[in-house]
Formats: C-alpha cells, structure tokens, sequence
C-alpha cells in the first residue's frame, strides 16, 4: 500500500510541476551558448526540473555542454547523483518541486543561482554559480547540500 501511495504522490507532483511551467524541458530546447540571465535561468531550472522528475542523468546532460569540468567528469557525477537521489529517497521522501531562492552577483562576471528543492520531510539547497568569459557564460559550480541555512547570511 505504501507503494502505491509513494507512486500516487510521484505521479502528483509531476503533474502539478508540469501544470505550473517546471515540466523538465528537453536538452535540444536549451541555448547552444549562455549568452543572457534568461538563459542563465533556463539551464538551472531545465537542471533542476529534470532532478525532480527524477531524471538524474537528462538533468547532468542538459548543464552539461555548459559546465566547464563537466565533460570528462559527468559519467561520474551522474552515478555519484543517482546514489545521492536514493539517500535522499529513503531519508526525506519524495521530491515535491523547486522554489527559486535568489539570484547573486559579483563583478558582473560571476552570477550565482539558489533554489530550493522541496521533498516530503526536508529540502536541499541548490547553487549554481556561471561565470562570463568573453562573450558567453559557463557554469563553473553546481552544488547541493541540506543545510538550509546556506539560504541565509550571505553565504
């Protein structure tokens, strides 16, 4: 029964995502380059978008032709994510979708992106951080922690 019910809610939260705009978008849908804030925003919410549904390796692919270490790595981080999302399944259930936090800047050319990712029983902070180099962006950080209280004091 608890199955079915753990299913139900899975099934509900997509859907309720889908219904409001944070439908996990297609890789092909996304910028070639980061050229803007808008497509700044786009890859970090496609990124979180698929984690939440579940689409751990299309969430780590969609940021991964942006990310500046993220080629010759993303097979490992992919399966490092996969054991993560179980941890995170089994401790604080399900995830219920994502609130975007805030949006930093630093000498213009470093911009850093904080959500939150809301599960049943806790959440996980997400920070992306880019960085412009001549004339497009790169994300140089991506990094996740349950420690709530990165959402405060300027850290």
């Amino acid at each position: 029964m608890d199955g079915i019910r753990t299913a139900a809610r899975a099934a509900l939260a997509l859907a309720c995502a889908a219904s409001i705009g944070f439908a996990a978008s297609p890789a092909t849908a996304l910028p070639q380059s980061l050229r803007s804030d808008e497509d700044l925003r786009d890859v970090a919410e496609a990124f979180l978008s698929a984690m939440v549904a579940n689409e751990i390796a299309e969430a780590y692919r969609s940021v991964g032709r942006y990310w500046s270490e993220g080629g010759s790595e993303l097979a490992a981080q992919i399966a490092g994510a996969e054991a993560e999302r179980k941890r995170l399944r089994a401790t604080i259930g399900l995830s219920l979708g994502w609130e975007r936090v805030r949006r930093d800047e630093a000498a213009k050319r470093v911009v850093r992106l904080v959500y939150l990712e809301r599960f049943d029983e806790g959440a996980v902070v997400w920070q992306l951080v880019f960085y412009r180099a001549d004339a497009s962006w790169q994300l140089v950080s991506l990094e996740s922690s349950q420690d709530l209280g990165l959402l405060f004091d300027g850290r």
